[in-house]
């Protein structure tokens, strides 16, 4: 049986924010690619998408976006916003299927050919955040060549299930999120790509280090921080990591 040769790790510390709290500089304090989370935004979706291309001039970082759902009618304008930004790719919100990259990678094919990119220019990274993604992990390796990462958010998750929380009372993922977390390592293992730790939302400092230090025993390439504030802890974890 063949197995998928692992890529380099990329980025290992990954700083996710709403396109509204990004300085048009970008940050540079410890953050190796900076993603912008467009549903998350306070914003309308066209001011979103114009203060992501005006941003991507002087982001010193590797740049992402993350993107509506396929679901909504917004996801393929904020594949163009992507193109034309000339990002380094784009992070899908509920990609539930190796079916649903390929239907991304082809919308995205259309979208940099009519920002004058070459083909494959950006890649994708999938976001378990759902039931569905969940289940269909094993549909993913192999589905494209576009992937770089494998990403996971388990509030998202958790909340998805219908679960009363995502974490006990020690901080420690409950049930269906620790289940899910070990199948996204699977699974990138499988596709031959990083996989990328979840956020660590309102935590004391002592607390992010010690899931960091465990995501990196465990075979996470990486941690997404949603604080630059955060990105300290993660430099020291992720410094060397292989």
């Amino acid at each position: 049986m063949a197995v998928a040769a692992r890529l380099s790790p990329g980025p290992r510390r990954w700083l996710m924010l709403r396109p509204e709290d990004a300085p048009e500089s970008g940050p540079t304090a410890g953050a190796e690619a900076l993603v912008l989370d467009l549903p998350a935004t306070a914003l309308s979706v066209r001011e979103a998408r114009a203060r992501l291309v005006l941003i991507s001039r002087t982001a010193p970082t590797p740049l992402y976006a993350r993107i509506h759902s396929l679901e909504t009618d917004e996801a393929e304008a904020d594949l163009a916003a992507a193109a034309e930004a000339k990002l380094q790719g784009v992070v899908l919100t509920d990609a539930a299927s190796g079916a649903d990259v390929q239907h991304v990678a082809a919308l995205l094919a259309v979208a940099e050919a009519r920002a004058g990119l070459p083909d494959g220019a950006l890649t994708l990274l999938p976001c378990v955040d759902s039931a569905a993604a969940f289940l269909r992990l094993p549909s993913l390796p192999g589905c494209s060549g576009r992937l770089e990462a494998l990403l996971w958010d388990g509030e998202s998750l958790a909340r998805d299930v219908g679960a009363e929380a995502a974490r006990d009372a020690e901080g420690s993922w409950t049930g269906c999120c620790q289940t899910a977390r070990s199948l996204v390592l699977a699974a990138a293992a499988a596709a031959g790509i990083p996989a990328i730790d979840a956020p660590f939302r309102n935590a004391a400092a002592g607390a992010l280090r010690g899931e960091a230090e465990t995501a990196r025993r465990d075979g996470f390439a990486g941690k997404i921080a949603v604080d630059a504030a955060q990105l300290a802890a993660l430099a020291e974890v992720f410094r060397d990591a292989p």
